[in-house]
């Protein structure tokens, strides 16, 4: 259909779907889908407009308001406006977008959850999952070909499980990458104590097998690598920074029990002995 919307170039589409009673009554629906390409002079400003909205920037970036909150977002990130509600969007820089207007089945409990947990803009590890549901849609209206509406409440129902699945992971993700963060602070603070697994994913309110499992896949390591990695990166540190302490001293201030321990643990990472280490200088 012809474009009117103000900063939206030509070479933009859209169109309109028109929704039987039976699939307001049964299905997720399609009321528009549309492709643009906007200048930074596109604004949408509106009361309300009763659906969903779900955005996909493939480039640029734009900026979403709400009552809520101002949110930016932009290229590897999907939006989505509860249009129920106050809400405006604009373009910070040209974009390009693919867009579409949804409604039906439990459309309004799928975005209340997925805002309850990420809000209105969401991270994704591959947009192309979400592009290409999208893009065949689109492709079918702008072919005259279509879909059934049955064909379409599924991949509208597919684009909200997917974004749902990138909404848990990211949040589930951000609170493991924290407790890992607390943990390697805690590592650091405490060298000189006798730190164990067991003490670790006590702290951690995990049992010992997920907490080592978990902390592998964050850091790389496992729980004692990193710590004895830790401990002969801080030895290596005074050996060359406090020229007054003793091999000695410095290994207990590292958490090693003792002194051999300690000379043969470096020798074996480090391919020298302490003393020759500090020797270097």
């Amino acid at each position: 259909m012809k474009i009117i919307e103000n900063g939206v170039l030509p070479n933009s589409k859209f169109y309109i779907n028109t929704v039987s009673t039976k699939a307001q009554e049964m299905f997720y629906y399609l009321n528009s889908i549309g492709h643009y390409y906007c200048t930074t002079e596109y604004l949408v400003v509106r009361e309300h407009f009763d659906n969903f909205l779900l955005m996909i920037p493939k480039s640029g970036s734009g900026i979403l308001k709400t009552p809520q909150g101002t949110f930016p977002f932009h290229k590897d990130q999907i939006v989505l406006v509860d249009c129920y509600e106050k809400h405006q969007y604009s373009c910070s820089s040209d974009m390009e977008i693919y867009w579409l207007h949804f409604d039906g089945q439990s459309s309004r409990k799928y975005v209340e959850e997925i805002f309850s947990k990420v809000g209105p803009v969401i991270d994704v590890k591959n947009p192309y999952v979400f592009e290409s549901i999208v893009h065949r849609i689109y492709e079918a209206f702008e072919s005259e070909k279509g879909l059934a509406e049955a064909q379409l409440a599924q991949a509208i129902f597919s684009l909200l499980t997917e974004i749902y699945v990138e909404a848990v992971y990211n949040i589930h993700h951000a609170e493991k990458q924290t407790l890992i963060d607390d943990i390697l602070s805690f590592i650091s603070k405490n060298l000189s104590q006798d730190l164990t697994v067991d003490d670790l994913s006590k702290r951690a309110s995990l049992s010992k097998y997920y907490f080592t499992r978990l902390f592998k896949a964050e850091t790389g390591f496992t729980p004692y690598e990193y710590i004895l990695s830790a401990r002969i990166n801080a030895s290596k540190f005074y050996l060359r920074s406090a020229p007054h302490l003793r091999v000695k001293e410095i290994c207990f201030f590292c958490g090693f029990s003792s002194e051999s321990n300690f000379c043969n643990t470096f020798k074996r990472l480090e391919g020298i002995t302490p003393s020759e280490y500090r020797g270097e200088l």
